[in-house]
């Protein structure tokens, strides 16, 4: 009990003596603890949007199939998590993209997995191009596209539709591109036009994917543009981050 009580009145004779550092040092930990706290709120907002990019990716629910369209809303939480976090989270989030773009290869095989999956090391860069560096592209450009466009207030549909439109189209474009250069005999004989002269390829990705790839990109840019609006002051916050 005595040696307690030594301890006290030390303490009370050093914040007597020293009150200004006694002070420095309370503030110090109380930046610590404020940081502590802002990193534990970002990880889990991090979380919260991977966990959405996995559970759309994998699931049925990231995918609308028309008759004469395929749609896929995986991009969506990657565009707005760009948004939120800037150019780091977009790399974060295009990277999970593009890590559930490689996992629906092996459970739902389409022409795309059927060209760059494979054993060599030839197949490893056809992963990276058309799967992986495409949806990080997609993140990170469209995070900069947000934050390059001035908001009004709480409004900022404009900025959030037009990162919608550049992260979609940005998807699209580098997808056929990485096809069109690195995989071009598989992927013209998966459309069924090999054989044909380079116009007429090109005619074909502009009239068969290209017309996915606008309604897709309508499509992210009038959701994406709501949702930001929707969801703005949560968006402000995690900028703050």
């Amino acid at each position: 009990m005595l040696y307690y009580l030594k301890i006290l009145a030390v303490s009370c004779f050093y914040c007597m003596r020293f009150p200004r550092q006694v002070n420095q040092f309370f503030k110090k930990g109380q930046i610590i603890l404020a940081t502590s706290r802002n990193r534990v709120q970002k990880m889990t907002h991090y979380a919260l949007f991977i966990s959405i990019i996995l559970l759309l990716g994998i699931s049925p629910i990231g995918f609308l199939v028309l008759p004469f369209a395929s749609i896929t809303f995986v991009q969506i939480p990657v565009i707005i998590g760009g948004a939120a976090f800037g150019w780091r989270g977009g790399l974060v989030f295009g990277f999970t993209f593009g890590l559930v773009s490689l996992i629906r290869c092996f459970l739902t095989p389409d022409a795309v997995a059927s060209i760059v999956l494979g054993m060599s090391a030839y197949n490893l860069l056809l992963i990276v191009m058309v799967l992986f560096l495409p949806r990080v592209l997609t993140g990170l450009f469209s995070a900069l596209v947000y934050r390059a466009i001035p908001k009004k207030g709480n409004n900022n549909f404009l900025a959030a539709a037009v990162a919608g439109l550049v992260g979609s189209l940005t998807n699209t474009v580098f997808v056929i591109g990485g096809l069109y250069f690195f995989a071009y005999d598989s992927y013209t004989a998966a459309l069924g036009v090999a054989g044909q002269s380079q116009f007429d390829v090109l005619a074909t990705l502009m009239g068969v994917v290209g017309f996915n790839g606008l309604i897709e990109a309508a499509m992210a840019t009038l959701l994406c543009g709501l949702i930001g609006r929707a969801i703005s002051p949560f968006l402000k916050k995690l900028s703050t981050l």
